[in-house]
């Protein structure tokens, strides 16, 4: 499951809380749900609040993409002209963004699957 977030103190709240409910979830049905963080939005130069985020993430022991999505205008103007970041810009920025998210939730997808047929 991918959690996401902005990197702002109420975001964060409200992802332990769905983090409490996928692990309440998990206990009543006596199978785990993996779920991972992701940071959307996050400033390109890292600031203050970032810092925090990234902080209180650990604290918490939340598990979280390596890959966060910076504030980037092609996020906006792939609905204006119909073409996902991995088309207009897949070498860089957000077109990269996306593809190392993709690899990243296919390692953990493939994990799981492993993990499946080992028990199985």
């Amino acid at each position: 499951m991918v959690i996401p977030a902005q990197a702002s103190e109420p975001d964060l709240r409200e992802a332990l809380v769905v983090v409490g409910d996928i692990r309440d979830v998990g206990e009543t049905t006596n199978r785990a749900t993996p779920y991972r963080l992701l940071l959307t939005k996050v400033c390109p130069l890292r600031t203050p609040v970032t810092d925090f985020a990234y902080q209180e993430l650990a604290r918490h022991g939340l598990p979280l993409f390596r890959t966060a999505l910076v504030e980037r205008a092609a996020y906006r103007e792939m609905f204006l002209n119909g073409q996902p970041p991995t088309v207009t810009e897949r070498e860089k920025g957000s077109g990269l963004e996306v593809l190392n998210l993709l690899a990243e939730i296919r390692a953990v997808v493939d994990g799981v699957d492993n993990e499946l047929k080992k028990a199985g």
